[in-house]
Order: structure tokens, then C-alpha cells, then sequence
């Protein structure tokens, strides 16, 4: 792990992000949404907007740096880095690059996601991407 990791944000708050990160910025309400359903639902998004860059688990693949595990975001942006350009204090920093600059060939689309899963309470919402 390298010396700026220390500074950054926890390990295990890096794990929860790069499985939430997607499902964070969905701009659906998801208020009465369990912890549980969070993460299935970010489970599904990450597969259907992430993981061809990202790799199935996060781990990353040459096209792109790893959301979970060793070497994911490190506090500050690696040399090689074309997009990010600020440090990662935060879950809110993180979800935030996300949400602008992903995916790469569509940025900002993450910001207009919802999807078509949603608990028997509620009503089923559309993606409108």
C-alpha cells in the first residue's frame, strides 16, 4: 500500500464505495432503500456501466486503474492519469469524478441513471439513459 493511501480514505471505505459509487449518484430517491438493496442495486449498475473498464470485480483491467483493492483511489491521481486531475479525500470526491467523467465515452450519462429494480413498496422507475 503506498504512503499516500495513509492519508486518503480508509481501505474498507474504498471497498464500499467501488461497489456504491454508481448506485450513490443515481438520481432517484431511494430513501426507504436498505443497506442490502443498495448493494445489489449498485452491483447492477457497476456490471452494466463499469466493469468493461473496470473489470467484473473492480480490479482493473489496461483500460482502466482498479475501484477495489490494492492500488484503488489513491489520494492523489496516478502520473498517467488523463481525467482525473484532483485528489480523493472523500466518498462525495469520488462519486462526484464519477458522476462527471464516466464513462468514458459517454461522461456524465451516470448523473440521468435509475433503474427498472426497485423494492415491492415502490414503484418501478425507467433509466433514462
Amino acid at each position: 500500500m503506498s504512503k499516500t493511501r495513509s492519508k486518503g480514505m480508509p481501505a474498507w471505505m474504498l471497498i464500499v464505495v467501488g461497489a456504491l459509487a454508481v448506485a450513490a449518484i443515481a438520481t432517484v430517491s431511494r430513501a426507504q432503500e436498505t443497506g442490502t438493496e443498495q448493494a445489489a442495486r449498485g452491483q447492477k449498475l457497476f456490471a452494466k456501466h463499469c466493469a468493461k473498464c473496470h473489470g467484473a470485480e473492480g480490479q482493473g483491467t489496461k483500460k482502466a486503474p482498479p475501484v477495489v483493492g490494492k492500488g484503488a483511489y489513491p489520494l492523489n491521481p496516478r502520473p498517467n492519469q488523463k481525467l482525473r486531475k484532483t485528489q480523493f479525500r472523500t466518498a462525495q470526491d469520488v462519486a462526484e469524478f464519477a458522476s462527471t467523467k464516466m464513462p468514458l465515452k459517454k461522461p456524465g450519462s451516470l448523473r440521468r441513471i435509475s433503474t427498472t429494480t426497485s423494492s415491492p413498496s415502490r414503484s418501478k422507475p425507467t433509466a433514462s439513459t
